[in-house]
């Protein structure tokens, strides 16, 4: 069967971005707060001292979208998230994250996936 991407605009924080949004290149917002943000993110990754240069990529996932916190425009934002072209940042970290497009990546996720899925124990 195939998928149709039925979803115009992703509305998610950084830790929980589907990576499906940037395969099938969705426009995606990013909310901010006090508990979820780039910020926070990044001082967890140095409290766990990981290697400043993986900081930096993962949190290159903000490149992708547009940031906004709760008490701004939700409407105008919307807007800005639409209009704006986030194909470069979004292709970089997918490549990051998936090592690229081609019909033998693919191929390879599903079949990892439909191994794993008939390995696991029966409830």
């Amino acid at each position: 069967g195939e998928i149709f991407n039925l979803t115009d605009l992703l509305i998610c924080d950084g830790a929980s971005v589907p990576e499906e949004a940037l395969f099938y290149k969705i426009p995606i917002i990013f909310v901010e707060t006090d508990r979820a943000s780039k910020v926070k993110f990044r001082e967890h990754m140095q409290k766990n001292n990981l290697n400043e240069r993986y900081i930096k990529r993962v949190l290159s996932i903000y490149d992708c979208g547009v940031s906004i916190t709760p008490d701004e425009s939700v409407a105008k934002k919307i807007k800005l998230a639409l209009s704006q072209d986030k194909t470069e940042a979004q292709e970089s970290y997918f490549k990051w994250v998936f090592n690229g497009r081609s019909k033998d990546r693919q191929l390879e996720a599903t079949r990892f996936i439909l191994n794993h899925i008939s390995r696991k124990d029966p409830d």
